[in-house]
């Protein structure tokens, strides 16, 4: 049993160093949104994406360790403590209260991606507006091709074509 708990700590300091390296490419992927080097954090979501696959393998295997142990794969660590041997527990502990503190962190970064990620979404949409018109209404055409105008609506400040 004792093996088990050692190989508990190992997949938990597996899952920490994944997460530690996930959280540095977030952290370049906001550099990368402030810089608008899209090319590049193309790159680093693939990156992402791979340390995932890496995280979620982890995650079975610590799942897996945690049913062998405990006979549920849902038992909190905290539960589990109950029963490790007195020479692994403080580090069995530290290891989970260390990858709850950089999955929260991690979760941080996520929240200050989107939002990056919506502002710049918000300026796209403003200097397509600026690009096409403010409105789909501004300029229409009659069946003979004369043009109307909606009284009161922007035109369009840089596109100023007839279909």
């Amino acid at each position: 049993m004792k093996k088990e708990y050692f190989n508990l700590l190992t997949v938990l300091d597996l899952l920490i160093a994944f997460h530690r390296e996930l959280i540095s490419v977030e952290q370049d992927k906001i550099n990368l949104i402030i810089k608008q080097d899209w090319k590049e954090l193309e790159q680093q979501v693939q990156k992402s994406r791979e340390i995932l696959n890496n995280i979620q393998s982890a995650e079975k295997t610590r799942l897996s360790i945690v049913e062998k142990i405990g006979g549920k794969p849902e038992l909190k660590i905290s539960e589990l403590s109950k029963s490790m041997p007195e020479g692994m527990k403080e580090d069995i502990l530290a290891s989970s209260r260390r990858l709850c503190s950089l999955i929260t962190e991690l979760k941080n970064l996520n929240e200050r991606s989107a939002l990056l990620l919506s502002s710049s979404l918000e300026v796209v949409e403003f200097t397509l507006s600026l690009f096409a018109g403010a409105s789909s209404k501004t300029r229409t055409y009659g069946g003979n091709g004369e043009e109307k105008r909606d009284e009161g609506r922007h035109t369009s400040l840089v596109l100023d074509m007839k279909a």
